[in-house]
C-alpha cells in the first residue's frame, strides 16, 4: 500500500472512530453517567484486524487515545474523566490485539480478508469479553484509590456493553470488510453465500424492524422479547451473511433507540443496571446467534459445494480412468477379496474372447483355460486365485484359453499382485497376449534343438549320455561333441542368463567353435573363440562358464581347460569323486587371462560328468550338493541311468528356474 493511501485510510478510519465514540455518548441513560451502547469499541476492535501490521502500533493508540478523549469530553464529560476513558479504551484495545491473534490466527494472518468460521465466531466473543474484562477491573483499580471507592455495577455495565460493542460493531465491520470487494463478483466468496429470491430479503428488511418496533412500542407491558430471535434464526438459517450482520445491528439499533426513549419492555426495568444488562444481552444474543447461524450455514454450503465438486471430479477422473484403461494394450482386471470382479477393461474382454462372468476369468472351464501342456487347468491354479489364496504376486505365468470364440487358442501371460488387507484386499492383474511369444519360442527351441548333437558317438569302451532341459523354451546352455582323430572333445557351457538372448549367445558360441577344426588343443580352441566373442560379451554384459575335454579312448587321459565353469567331476566306483576345478575366469570377463590346460585320467568303471549350475541351484544353490550329485551316479549301470537319475531328482524339487545340462562318459570297467 502506498504511503498516501495509508494516510487517507488511517484518517476515514479515525473519522469513523470519533462518530462511533459520539455516537455511543449519544446513548447515556437518562439520570446515569453510562452509555448504553459502545460502537467505538467494535471500530477499534475491527481496525486492529483490519490494520496493517508492520508498524507501529503506538501511533494508532495515541490517535484513539486523543480522539476519544477528545469526543467524551466535547459531550460534557469532566476532561479528566475523559482522559480516563480514553486510556481505558486504548486498554481495551491492546487487549483485544493480543487475545485476538491466538484465537482467530487466519483472520490475523489475512487482515480480516479470510471468509469467517465458527471457531472465529467465538474467538472473535471471547477475545473481546476478554479485553472488556480487563479494562474493566482497570477501572475498578482506578475507582479504588478515589474516595468514592468502586462502583461494581459501573464496572459490570463496562464489561458488558464494551463486550457487545466489540462483538457487533466488530464483526459487522470485519464482515462488509470481506463482502465488499468480492461484491459484484464471481469468485468463491460469493458463491459460498445463499442464493435466495429478492422477495425473501425484501420481507425480511420490512418485516424484522416492524416488528422489533410493534413488539416494543405495544407490546411493551410484557417483558419478554426473546421471542424476537425466532427472526434472527430465520435471517441466519437462510441468508447471506452480510445481511445477517446488517439486519442484527439494525434490530439491536432498534431495541437501542426505543429503550433510549423511555418504552419497551427494558424500559420497565426500574433498575438502571438490571435494565442495561438486559438490553446488551438482548442485542448481543441475536449477534450470536445471527452470526454463529449465518456462519455454520455458509461452512455447510461450501462443504457441499465442495463435495458436489469432488462428485463431480471423481466421475470425471473414473471416465478418465476408464478410458485409459480401456485403451491400453494390455488387459486389466481387479476383484476383491472375495474374488469378485470389481473392473475388466475391453482388451482383457476381448483376450478372453469376449465373454463375461462374475469373475476375472469366471470358472476355468467356461473360459476354455488350459495349462501349456493342454490340460485343463482347475479354477484354484487360476493366477489371481492362488494369489488371492496365497497373498503373493505372480509373474510372467502363461496359461492357454481356449473356447468357441477362441479356437485356435490364445496364451495368455498374467502378472498378479495383491492390494493391501487396508484397502480392502483383492487382486490386480494384467494380462498380455503372448502367443506370437511363444510361436517365436517354439521355432526358436526346434532350431536349439537342431543345433545340439542329434546322435551320441560311438567310442569303443565308453558309455555316453546326455540331456538338456530349458527353464523356458529356450536356453543359454549347451553341450556338443566333436570327434577327432585322436579322441573325443566334449564342450559344456553355460550363458549368464536364461532365455531367448542367452540362447542367441549358445549359439554363437557353438558356431565359432565349430568354425575352427577339432583338435585336442582344449585351451587354443577356447581361447580363439572368446577373442571373436569378447566384443559381443562385452556389448551386452554378459559372459560365459565353459569347460572344453579331450578324452583319448586308449589311454583314458582327460585334458580340459574350465573358464569358470568349475562342475565338472570324476566319479569314483567307491562313490568318491575328484572334482575338476576352474582354471580361469569365464569367457568374456578376463580376455587377457591365460588358458592353462590340466589333466586327468578317467579309469575303467569310472564316471566322467559334467554339467551346469541349473542342478546344484535346483539342490540346494551351494557346492556341498556335489556330493549328492556323485551319488546319483556312482552306481548307475549306465551313463543314461545316472543323467535319467540326475534329472529325477531336479524335477522332483520343483525348484528348476535356470537351464539344466548334464553330460556323463562312463568307462567301461573291463
Amino acid at each position: 500500500m502506498r504511503p498516501g493511501r495509508d494516510v487517507l485510510t488511517g484518517a476515514v478510519v479515525a473519522v469513523l472512530y470519533a462518530l462511533a465514540v459520539w455516537a455511543g455518548r449519544d446513548t447515556v441513560l437518562a439520570g446515569t453517567d453510562t452509555a448504553l451502547t459502545a460502537p467505538a469499541v467494535g471500530v477499534a476492535a475491527a481496525w486492529v484486524l483490519v490494520r496493517r501490521t508492520d508498524r507501529s502500533t503506538w501511533p494508532d493508540v495515541l490517535v484513539g487515545f486523543a480522539l476519544t478523549a477528545a469526543v467524551t469530553a466535547a459531550t460534557g464529560t469532566a476532561p479528566a474523566v475523559a482522559v480516563a476513558i480514553g486510556a481505558f479504551h486504548m486498554l481495551q484495545a491492546v487487549v483485544f490485539a493480543a487475545l485476538v491473534r491466538p484465537l482467530c490466527p487466519a483472520t490475523w494472518r489475512s487482515r480480516a480478508r479470510a471468509p469467517l468460521n465458527r471457531h472465529d465466531v467465538w474467538g472473535f466473543l471471547l477475545a473481546g469479553a476478554g479485553a472488556s474484562l480487563a479494562s474493566g477491573l482497570a477501572i475498578a483499580a482506578s475507582r479504588a484509590l478515589t474516595p468514592a471507592g468502586v462502583s461494581w455495577d459501573e464496572v459490570t455495565i463496562w464489561v458488558s456493553r464494551n463486550t457487545m460493542g466489540s462483538f457487533t460493531v466488530g464483526t459487522l465491520v470485519v464482515v462488509m470488510r470481506i463482502w465488499w470487494p468480492h461484491r459484484h463478483g464471481d469468485d468463491e466468496y460469493v458463491h459460498r453465500m445463499p442464493r435466495r429470491s429478492v422477495v425473501e430479503y425484501a420481507v425480511v428488511a420490512v418485516v424484522s424492524p416492524v416488528m422489533y418496533v410493534v413488539w416494543f412500542l405495544e407490546l411493551s407491558w410484557l417483558p419478554l422479547v426473546f421471542p424476537l430471535i425466532g427472526l434472527t434464526i430465520w435471517v441466519g438459517v437462510r441468508l447471506s451473511l452480510p445481511f445477517v450482520v446488517l439486519h442484527d445491528s439494525v434490530t439491536g439499533a432498534v431495541a437501542v433507540v426505543i429503550t433510549l426513549g423511555g418504552v419497551g419492555p427494558f424500559a420497565v426495568i426500574e433498575d438502571p443496571t438490571v435494565r442495561i444488562l438486559v438490553a446488551h444481552l438482548f442485542t448481543g444474543m441475536v449477534a450470536l446467534v445471527g452470526l454463529a447461524l449465518a456462519v455454520m450455514q455458509e461452512e455447510l454450503n461450501a462443504s457441499l459445494r465442495e463435495a458436489e465438486q469432488a462428485r463431480r471430479d471423481a466421475r470425471q477422473q473414473a471416465q478418465t480412468l476408464t478410458t485409459v484403461v480401456d485403451t491400453m494394450d494390455e488387459g486389466l482386471g481387479v476383484v476383491d477379496g472375495e474374488g469378485r470382479l470389481l473392473l475388466r477393461n475391453a482388451r482383457a474382454r476381448a483376450l478372453l474372447g469376449g465373454r463375461s462372468d462374475e469373475g476375472l476369468l469366471g470358472n476355468a472351464a467356461l473360459f476354455g483355460v488350459h495349462r501349456l501342456d493342454g490340460t485343463p487347468m482347475p479354477d484354484a491354479e487360476l493366477p489371481h486365485q492362488v494369489t488371492l489364496a496365497t497373498g503373493q504376486p505372480l509373474r510372467d505365468v502363461d496359461v492357454v484359453v481356449r473356447n468357441a470364440d477362441v479356437p485356435e487358442g490364445r496364451v495368455l501371460r498374467f502378472n498378479c499382485t495383491p492390494m493391501r488387507p487396508q484397502d480392502g484386499g483383492g487382486v490386480v492383474s494384467v494380462l498380455r497376449d503372448v502367443t506370437a511369444l511363444h510361436q517365436e519360442l517354439a521355432i526358436a527351441a526346434r532350431v536349439q534343438r537342431a543345433l545340439l548333437p542329434q546322435v551320441l558317438p560311438v567310442l569303443a569302451g565308453y558309455d555316453l549320455a546326455s540331456a538338456f532341459v530349458p527353464a523356458g523354451s529356450v536356453g543359454g546352455d549347451f553341450y556338443d561333441w566333436q570327434e577327432t582323430p585322436t579322441g573325443l572333445v566334449v564342450t559344456l557351457a553355460d550363458v549368464m542368463g536364461k532365455g531367448a538372448g542367452a540362447a542367441i549367445l549358445a549359439a554363437t558360441l557353438r558356431t565359432t567353435l565349430h568354425e575352427q577344426s577339432a583338435s585336442d588343443d582344449v585351451a587354443a580352441v577356447l581361447a580363439r573363440a572368446e577373442r571373436r566373442l569378447s566384443a559381443e560379451l562385452q556389448d551386452v554384459g554378459a559372459f560365459i562358464t565353459a569347460v572344453r575335454m579331450h578324452l583319448s579312448p586308449t589311454t583314458g587321459e582327460v585334458s580340459y581347460t574350465d573358464a569358470g565353469h568349475g562342475l565338472s567331476m570324476v566319479v569314483h566306483p567307491d562313490g568318491t569323486r575328484t572334482r575338476l576345478l576352474a582354471g580361469r575366469p569365464p569367457l568374456g570377463l578376463v580376455p587377457d587371462a591365460p588358458y592353462p590346460t590340466s589333466r586327468t585320467t578317467l579309469a575303467r568303471g569310472e564316471m566322467l560328468l559334467s554339467f551346469s549350475d541349473g542342478v546344484l541351484d535346483a539342490l540346494g544353490g551351494s557346492i556341498d550338493e556335489l556330493g549328492e550329485v556323485a551319488a546319483l551316479a556312482h552306481d548307475a549301470p549306465t551313463s543314461h541311468e545316472a543323467v535319467r537319475r540326475l534329472l529325477a531328482r531336479v524335477e522332483g524339487t520343483g525348484l528348476q528356474e535356470d537351464d539344466v545340462t548334464v553330460v556323463a562318459i562312463r568307462r567301461d570297467a573291463a
